[in-house]
């Protein structure tokens, strides 16, 4: 019973170190082009503002070389699909067993359960599909409640930003996007 305890705990030690494989590239892509892109390295612009989705295929480009090139990519495709898998199996997982076998059809042969697992899976990967084609139409998380004119988080209304930002942008007398490019790197 120690051992079963023991694993979950771990394997939480890895898990909790991934926020640094998200965090890390942003901050050096950040550190590389503070200066005007002095390193080489500039971000591509999307919707009047930096685009950090652009960040490790452009530090794989520009670091790397041929051969490590290939894997690098290889590499972002396979954790890609990988993660992909392990959501797509979790929702069909949870929808089947914890909520369909639990409280819509409680006694049904395994062969029922499985053909609505793979329903489920269907279904899920067509809403994340789905989702996907949504969320793109907006460049951060600010942008589904700000006016499309002004591409910032607006003060009030915005649930997205964190207080100190919301704080900055409110007292801004500049509102130009390089100035709240700035805040929020700065925030």
């Amino acid at each position: 019973m120690d051992s079963a305890r023991r694993a979950p705990l771990i394997a939480a030690v890895p898990k909790m170190l991934f926020p640094f494989l998200v965090i890390l590239p942003g901050m050096i892509a950040i550190a590389a082009t503070v200066h005007g892109g002095a390193s080489g390295l500039t971000l591509p612009h999307k919707a009047g503002q930096l685009d950090y989705d652009m960040v490790v295929p452009l530090m794989l480009g520009k670091y790397f070389p041929s051969g490590m090139l290939g894997l690098g990519l290889n590499a972002l495709m396979a954790s890609f699909m990988t993660g992909m898998a392990g959501n797509v199996t979790a929702f069909s997982t949870v929808w089947t067993y914890d909520i369909y076998q639990a409280y819509i059809k409680k006694s049904a042969p395994d062969a029922h359960y499985l053909t609505v697992g793979r329903m489920a899976t269907v279904v899920g990967i067509a809403l994340s599909v789905g989702a996907a084609y949504i969320t793109n139409r907006f460049s951060n998380i600010c942008s589904s409640c700000a006016p499309s004119s002004m591409r910032r988080c607006s003060p009030r209304s915005c649930s997205g930003c964190s207080g100190s930002a919301r704080a900055a942008m409110a007292r801004s007398p500049d509102s130009s996007p390089a100035r709240s490019q700035r805040q929020f790197i700065t925030v």
